[in-house]
């Protein structure tokens, strides 16, 4: 009986931290390489206007990490994951709520420069969707899956045009985890 206590200590202790550690777990592990971009989107629909400005926070800071982190709240907010073909332009999406990987990164990426613009930084940063591969521990995984599905995966990258700082997150494992920021591949 005491090994059995001891043993649900540890795993309930183990998944504490593992919950507790995800960020750097996650940025430890995992790495994305970009292969391409995709097209940006406009921002065309009022709906999504409208759904930005109501989101705005009162009296935020203006960092560009804050940004994409907002962006990312909105469209975890907004989106819900599906495996079928979907829309990737955010003008629609706004009104089917419903996306894959494309269609997350095309939402945050015009969430994201929308607020850039909105806060005057626009002219320093960009987002873009990016077209990429996952790696763990240094190895593509994509190879390992024969989908068509799982051929690439889209992210976001918020670079700065001056200096080439960049910051970089995953939309979908955002809403899946909560794991803000990832780790692009040297």
């Amino acid at each position: 009986m005491k090994f059995f206590k001891k043993l649900l200590f540890g795993l309930l202790t183990l998944t504490i931290l593992t919950f507790l550690l995800r960020n750097w777990l996650f940025w430890q592990l995992f790495s994305y390489q970009a292969v391409g971009n995709r097209p940006a989107y406009p921002l065309e629909n009022p709906a999504l206007r409208t759904y930005i400005e109501s989101e705005l926070p009162a009296n935020s800071a203006k960092s560009p990490r804050l940004i994409l982190k907002k962006s990312l709240q909105l469209s975890a907010q907004q989106l819900h994951f599906t495996a079928t073909r979907n829309h990737n332009d955010p003008n629609l999406l706004i009104d089917s709520h419903s996306a894959h990987c494309v269609g997350y990164a095309a939402f945050t990426t015009t969430v994201c420069n929308e607020l850039l613009r909105y806060y005057q930084l626009n002219a320093e940063w960009k987002a873009e969707a990016q077209v990429g591969q996952i790696h763990f521990l240094g190895i593509n995984v994509h190879p390992y899956f024969n989908s068509a599905f799982f051929k690439d995966h889209d992210f976001v990258v918020l670079k700065n045009q001056k200096t080439g700082a960049q910051l970089a997150a995953d939309p979908t494992v955002y809403d899946y985890f909560g794991i803000v920021f990832i780790r692009l591949k040297k």
